[in-house]
């Protein structure tokens, strides 16, 4: 089910709006920092212009002999405003200047005032004859009033520059991650054969890379999946089948004693070859979602080895096979039974492709910080392609699927070992027999276990 996200809620318009108030934040305090610096340069700069406008002023009423008013007419400067005022009172009230300014004012001192509260621009005024002259640059023309102008057009221009980029930034940024969740959306779906493009080379390309890597491992693992059900049904049915078509003809009225007996015995043999498959899956299960409840314990590994080579006496002697043993006494802190299951899968596989009157060669040993057992027959061995898959659940080197088993004991094995933190190889070559090492960890490692 899609969720609408409305668009303020959008991680698209939450970053915009982040990332442009930190620009717009940064663009403020820059200019601040500007005013700061820049400003005074630029009002002294034009108090010392207004200073001279004053002489200049004094100047062309002194030469020509007018009224200041008169004077004021001859100013063609656009960018200054000059006023002439009878009575600096006026001046004061205004709060141009205050008591003290007027009085050296009267005196006829010039003076430069700075920026204040009832002017935004600095000014000059002199006396001049009996009047007052006031030089302040244009509002609107002098350099300060286009400074001002022209920082805010330019802080305005890169402010609305700057939402048009990082609005298209994040567009960009929040596509892919709508890829992603398109892609979420599918994998949830069932669609397992979506890949999303990997461009570039940032976080986004390696969470591309990674989703198309656990598309691949669900699709591969649907497929196991579909695989494993396809073969527990297979090893189910077989038997079921078996035991349906032996149980109707025990029906039959003219089936001698002897017939009865052998149909009866092979309803007991595929009736617990169904009872060990279900046991063994469900331990595999078991192991699968880590359920399982170790309950470790030393034993001596040699000891339990040699009980199964008892237990399956009969079927090694049956086969004639010579049994080459070289056990040290070992203990080892682990699952018994767990384990018992790991030594027995791997005894009785051998057993059973051992040729008859043939060798097996059963060794334990310690080496260094590990401890061995091997296991070597001379069977008819192992294809390359199907050594790693002999530990795949169900699969079976003959694809006949009925020869004695149903392919869960070397995947029961692989992960029991893996449980005791060991490992499990195969080395083989068809018609050279094979070898299968079993390698656990020893000394400290069996005892951090317990």
């Amino acid at each position: 089910m899609n969720k609408h996200i409305k668009f303020y809620n959008s991680i698209s318009f939450k970053l915009t709006v982040i990332v442009f108030l930190s620009f717009a934040l940064t663009n403020l305090i820059s200019s601040g920092i500007l005013n700061r610096v820049e400003r005074p340069r630029v009002e002294g700069f034009m108090e010392e212009q207004l200073r001279g406008k004053l002489l200049d002023f004094d100047k062309i009423y002194k030469e020509l002999g007018i009224l200041p008013n008169e004077a004021a007419e001859y100013f063609a400067d656009p960018s200054i405003e000059v006023r002439v005022c009878s009575d600096v009172r006026e001046l004061v009230k205004e709060g141009l200047i205050n008591e003290n300014e007027a009085l050296e004012l009267d005196k006829g001192e010039p003076m430069n005032l700075s920026p204040g509260q009832a002017r935004r621009l600095p000014c000059s005024i002199g006396k001049i004859g009996n009047q007052f002259v006031v030089i302040s640059p244009h509002m609107m023309r002098n350099f300060a009033s286009q400074f001002d102008r022209y920082q805010k057009l330019f802080i305005l221009v890169t402010m609305l520059l700057g939402l048009m980029l990082v609005w298209l930034v994040v567009h960009l940024a929040v596509k892919r991650i709508k890829k992603v969740n398109q892609g979420v959306t599918e994998i949830a779906g069932g669609n397992f054969d979506i890949l999303l493009p990997e461009k570039g080379n940032d976080e986004m390309s390696e969470l591309s890379h990674n989703f198309n890597i656990m598309a691949e491992e669900l699709r591969s693992n649907e497929y196991l999946h579909k695989e494993f059900v396809s073969s527990v049904s297979h090893e189910f049915k077989t038997p079921i089948a078996s035991m349906k078509g032996y149980a109707k003809a025990l029906k039959e009225q003219e089936l001698s004693q002897e017939k009865r007996t052998e149909y009866l015995d092979i309803l007991i043999e595929e009736s617990d070859r169904l009872s060990n498959l279900a046991t063994n899956l469900l331990r595999l299960s078991e192991l699968n979602h880590l359920v399982i409840q170790k309950q470790f314990q030393t034993i001596r590994l040699d000891e339990q080895i040699r009980d199964i080579l008892i237990r399956l006496q009969n079927k090694w002697e049956v086969k004639d096979l010579t049994l080459e043993l070289e056990l040290d006494e070992i203990s080892y802190s682990c699952d018994e039974e767990l384990l018992y299951n790991v030594w027995y899968n791997l005894l009785i596989n051998a057993i059973k492709f051992s040729p008859a009157g043939g060798t097996l060669w059963i060794t334990l040993n310690r080496r260094g910080s590990h401890i061995l057992f091997r296991v070597k027959d001379e069977g008819p061995g192992i294809a390359k392609e199907d050594q790693d898959r002999i530990f795949r659940n169900f699969y079976k080197v003959d694809r006949s699927r009925n020869t004695e088993g149903n392919g869960l004991g070397l995947p029961l094995a692989l992960k029991i070992i893996q449980l005791h933190k060991g490992t499990i190889q195969v080395e083989s070559e068809p018609g050279k027999g094979a070898s299968f090492l079993v390698e656990l960890p020893s000394g400290k490692a069996s005892k951090e276990q317990e």
